[in-house]
């Protein structure tokens, strides 16, 4: 794509073979990088964005 980094990605759904908490660690990696500004979801449960919440706060990863 010859970009220097995107606006935000998506994670359509969560994997479930995947812990929430590898999503978060790795959508915060690509941030840190500065290979893209936000990370986003569709299509996950209620209760899955919460975890992911929890975690990025346990983590400082906001």
């Amino acid at each position: 794509m010859f970009l220097d980094y995107v606006d935000v990605i998506f994670c359509h759904h969560p994997e479930p073979c995947t812990p929430i908490e590898e999503t978060v660690r790795a959508m915060n990696y690509i941030i840190e990088q500065d290979w893209a500004f936000y990370w986003g979801t569709s299509n996950w449960p209620a209760s899955s964005i919460l975890e992911a919440c929890e975690i990025a706060d346990r983590l400082g990863a906001w």
